[in-house]
């Protein structure tokens, strides 16, 4: 990147993390996306996946749905785990019984 002189870099990652990718001292505007830089050097963005799950959940049960399914990723993967969250605390806030049928995972 320093040799074709590009102005600022945005390292986006598919998985939310801490990735230690550019050295202290970088000379190139850099910004991390969907992960950490763990640097205070490099800002880093990423999405809170309980509150998003929440918000969207919500606005569907203020609409006057009751019957709302996910379908996630992997059971075991984090991003997952906290989506489910934001899910079933929207559903608990509206006192709309929690049915796991309603639920899957894309992978297995």
């Amino acid at each position: 990147m320093l040799s074709i002189h590009v102005d600022g870099i945005i390292y986006v990652v598919g998985h939310a993390r801490v990735i230690h990718c550019f050295p202290k001292g970088f000379r190139i505007p850099a910004v991390m996306a969907y992960a950490y830089s763990g640097s205070d050097e490099v800002p880093s963005v990423a999405i809170d996946d309980t509150a998003s799950t929440y918000e969207i959940v919500k606005y569907l049960l203020d609409m006057g749905h009751r019957r709302i399914g996910v379908i996630g990723g992997r059971s075991d993967n984090i991003h997952t785990q906290k989506r489910l969250l934001g899910y079933q605390k929207a559903l608990f806030e509206a006192r709309v019984l929690f049915n796991p049928g309603l639920t899957t995972t894309g992978f297995r």
